[in-house]
């Protein structure tokens, strides 16, 4: 009997799964609110005037979870706002009801054209990153920060950063009244901070090993100058080696331990010696 009973709700259970499928991950879906049904399944989303068919949407819990990915063969861009927002002048959404352009690359090159986002592409609206670590990608004022967004993928390409292609759970785009054009927040990796405290210690540790190895190149210079019998020319081809690897590594320490501190005129100055 007992057996009996587990088979028979593992049974349900099947059954229940099997009638409410995932047709998306969940962070590429949103809930569409009062939607209209037609009798052909497909739901209309009385807003935005979109159609839904039967597989691009699943019913849970009362609420209808659309995946605007699923629709047609345009590609996905994920929206950083919902539908009708840009950012405002705090990066917050405010109501923009004007067409959403986005500048995008025809082919492997870099040269853009501006298109209506909305026609283009299947809009994905709303932020998500699975590692909640952001930052907004600013080519303005750092140019290894130039982005293009591919028009036959929707991917995001950093030609300065990686040679990686990023979709859309990695970024997000939208317009910013403050800037006046089109922003990226880009989803930094899960192990950011990690990567970032490796580099902290590497930067410490590299200046350091650097000043350790002074002493040592000092002892062998005064050694070949104070003893005549080495002052030859190859010893005294050694004394200038030593004498410049010296000075080069008590520089690179300066330069590495002082990043923040030194000025402009002291860096350039220390690269040239």
């Amino acid at each position: 009997m007992g057996i009996k009973v587990v088979v028979l709700a593992a049974l349900f259970f099947a059954a229940k799964t099997a009638a409410t499928p995932e047709v998306c991950e969940v962070h590429h879906s949103i809930v569409l609110l009062s939607p209209r049904i037609l009798s052909n399944g497909t739901l209309i989303d009385p807003i935005q005037g979109i159609s839904y068919p039967p597989g691009t949407y699943v019913e849970l819990n009362g609420d209808y979870r659309v995946c605007p990915c699923k629709i047609g063969s345009m590609p996905c861009l994920r929206k950083c706002c919902p539908l009708g927002m840009a950012f405002g002048p705090e990066s917050k959404c405010i109501p923009k009801d004007d067409i959403f352009w986005v500048n995008v690359t025809v082919d492997d090159s870099r040269n853009t054209i501006a298109v209506d986002a909305k026609k283009h592409f299947a809009l994905l609206p709303g932020r998500y990153c699975r590692s909640n670590q952001t930052y907004f990608l600013d080519p303005k004022s750092y140019f290894e920060d130039e982005f293009f967004i591919k028009s036959y993928d929707g991917k995001l390409t950093t030609p300065y950063h990686s040679s990686e292609e990023y979709g859309i759970d990695h970024f997000c785009i939208e317009y910013s009244e403050k800037t006046g054009d089109n922003r990226v927040l880009f989803c930094l990796p899960e192990d950011f901070h990690d990567q970032t405290e490796s580099r902290r210690i590497t930067s410490l540790v590299y200046p350091i090993l650097m000043l350790i190895s002074v002493p040592p190149l000092l002892v062998t210079f005064l050694v070949y100058a104070l003893i005549p019998e080495l002052r030859n020319l190859h010893g005294k081809c050694l004394m200038c080696y030593v004498l410049c690897l010296m000075f080069s590594y008590i520089l690179l320490a300066i330069s590495h331990l002082g990043l923040n501190t030194l000025p402009n005129s002291g860096c350039i100055a220390t690269d040239f010696m």
